[in-house]
């Protein structure tokens, strides 16, 4: 079973197109699992989950927050993590979408290939009305599984842009066994997946890319991510992620054992994405 973490705060405008791409995956139902945060909506969007979870009460569940998980500092998709039923997970925001088998294809692979920590693909740039804009593919064509023996090869996979410092969280399907054994969590900060996928990376022995664009991302001014002006002191949260995924290596001693590859996700956290942006 797939298990899918939503979150939603006032995400009315498109969440029906988000949830159809979850309920009309070709794999079925009955082998997704969806937990949806709602965190404090005030629009119709938790109505809106309602009408879905009354269509599948057996695979929606809704989970309602008191305090707003920002306010709080809060991680929802690490409650989610520790919630799920299904073996594979993964995370979805509430102005996004899915290719329609993409759950299928993306099973089948992870069941056939029992060593991959997760499987990073392909995914479609969209304007506001889900235009497409721009494809973002893997950097090599098809499907292909990489092995990690040590921080020579993790650096070298790294400068090839294999694996790279911090990317989407949404861009993978993971293994719940992997992100248990390793206790992979965000950390309730803005920008907590660069932190996440820093660790992710850290930790992974065996990996695999495939170029299917599975993902709609719909990238526009005014959504979570690009609400603020690039040049205000937003664009410096990046900073303090940096910061606090170092602190979180050296907490767990992997100073000593992967240092080159910790100041890789680190420099590019703390310097490169937070200049690029002022720029």
């Amino acid at each position: 079973m797939i298990s899918v973490i939503l979150l939603v705060y006032n995400g009315e405008a498109y969440l029906r197109q988000c949830l159809d791409s979850v309920t009309k995956q070709s794999i079925g139902m009955e082998n997704i699992e969806l937990i949806a945060f709602n965190d404090v909506s005030t629009d119709s969007s938790r109505e809106i989950l309602e009408e879905y979870r009354q269509q599948w009460p057996d695979n929606i569940r809704i989970v309602d927050k008191e305090v707003n998980s920002v306010s709080a500092g809060e991680s929802n998709r690490n409650l989610g993590v520790e919630m799920a039923a299904g073996d594979y997970i993964l995370f979805l925001d509430q102005d996004d979408w899915y290719r329609q088998d993409a759950f299928e294809q993306l099973e089948q692979w992870m069941n056939q290939n029992v060593e991959l920590d997760f499987i990073e693909y392909g995914f479609n740039y969209t304007d506001i009305d889900g235009n497409i804009f721009k494809e973002q593919h893997v950097q090599e064509k098809g499907f292909h599984i990489y092995q990690v023996n040590d921080e020579e090869q993790r650096i070298d996979l790294a400068k090839r842009g294999l694996l790279p410092s911090a990317t989407f969280v949404w861009s993978k399907i993971y293994r719940k066994s992997f992100l248990q054994k390793h206790c992979l969590k965000e950390n309730g900060m803005s920008f907590a997946d660069n932190f996440f996928s820093g660790l992710v990376n850290l930790y992974c022995t065996v990996f695999a890319k495939c170029d299917e664009l599975f993902y709609y991302y719909r990238n526009y001014v005014g959504s979570g991510s690009h609400k603020k002006k690039l040049n205000d002191s937003t664009t410096f949260k990046r900073c303090k992620i940096g910061l606090a995924f170092y602190e979180e290596c050296t907490q767990r001693n992997l100073l000593n054992r992967q240092q080159q590859f910790i100041e890789f996700v680190f420099t590019n956290t703390y310097f490169i994405k937070p200049f690029w942006r002022l720029l």
